[in-house]
């Protein structure tokens, strides 16, 4: 899943939200376009997307949340998180480009 700052993919200046949702974990990313980006692991909490977020550079982690909207369901019968999901903030972006899966694979390999 992408969601962006802007509704628009790849705007410079924006900051973009990649995220893989298997059972009740996110692997993923921040990154802005043409920078570096940031990746990520977390849960759905309540009311929000709790993250350890891993800096590229210095491989330091510290925790985020990014707040749901507060008219979302985040959960189904069996407790496992159903997207779409709406985040504050972001717009959700259909398509994924290469580059973002390029980047979801290196966090992916990286956070294991």
């Amino acid at each position: 899943y992408l969601y962006g700052q802007s509704a628009v993919p790849e705007q410079i200046g924006s900051t973009y939200m990649l995220l893989e949702v298997n059972a009740a974990q996110v692997i993923g990313a921040f990154y802005m376009p043409h920078s570096s980006f940031d990746c990520f692991r977390g849960s759905f909490e309540a009311n929000q997307l709790s993250l350890m977020v891993t800096n590229t550079y210095e491989q330091e982690s510290y925790p985020y949340a990014v707040a749901l909207n507060q008219d979302d369901a985040i959960a189904s019968t069996q407790g496992i998180v159903v997207p779409p999901i709406q985040f504050q903030g972001f717009h959700e972006i259909d398509a994924l480009t290469d580059n973002d899966h390029r980047i979801l694979g290196m966090c992916r390999a990286g956070l294991q």
